[in-house]
């Protein structure tokens, strides 16, 4: 049920907000568990959803009994791999419960003891952060070889991606210029 209802795209959200708020002095290692471990579940449902989309291209290409076969196993090893994650973890410790409120993670319970930041010193923790995080991304993607595909294009979208998930993870905390020039050498993004 958690592949099934794509529990990545909050999973991916879940990382984005581990990332900015562990770089803003708030309890940095709740928000760096919550990045480790969305990232490992994710990472995991991602596996199962490549293996799963391999073993339906066997089926679709008729290809030979075998590797459609191997492939499933692989998909069926992802799944168990990803439940055995999260089951060690008791991210579904509630599942049996009626009233899932009765028991929060530790991590929901853990937030309830951060000294958030007012929202106007919020907003220039979180606009300091956002800079320094496009340089850093921008830095790195400067040097790859965007002609590998793999190590250089591939790594370039997926660093570049992570800006519009954080923006869509803050939920409005951060609002763009439409009117603002793109900082130099920013255009071909």
């Amino acid at each position: 049920m958690f592949f099934q209802y794509n529990s990545r795209a909050p999973l991916f959200v879940l990382e984005a907000l581990g990332r900015v708020y562990e770089h803003m002095g708030l309890k940095d290692k709740l928000f760096a568990r919550v990045r480790l471990e969305s990232k490992i579940v994710e990472d995991a449902l991602g596996s199962m959803d490549f293996w799963l989309a391999v073993a339906k291209k066997c089926i679709d290409w008729s290809m030979p009994a075998g590797v459609t076969l191997l492939a499933r196993d692989r998909y069926l090893e992802a799944c168990g791999r990803t439940w055995a994650w999260i089951e060690a973890h008791d991210w579904v410790a509630c599942r049996y419960h009626l009233d899932a409120s009765s028991c929060l993670p530790s991590s929901v319970e853990s937030s309830k003891e951060v000294e958030w930041y007012s929202p106007r010193k919020e907003a220039r923790v979180l606009a300091r952060w956002l800079e320094s995080e496009l340089h850093d991304i921008h830095e790195s993607i400067q040097q790859l070889d965007l002609n590998d595909i793999e190590n250089g294009l591939h790594k370039s979208r997926r660093e570049v991606r992570w800006v519009s998930i954080y923006f869509s993870a803050v939920e409005g905390g951060f609002v763009l210029d439409r009117q603002a020039k793109a900082p130099d050498n920013w255009d071909r993004y």
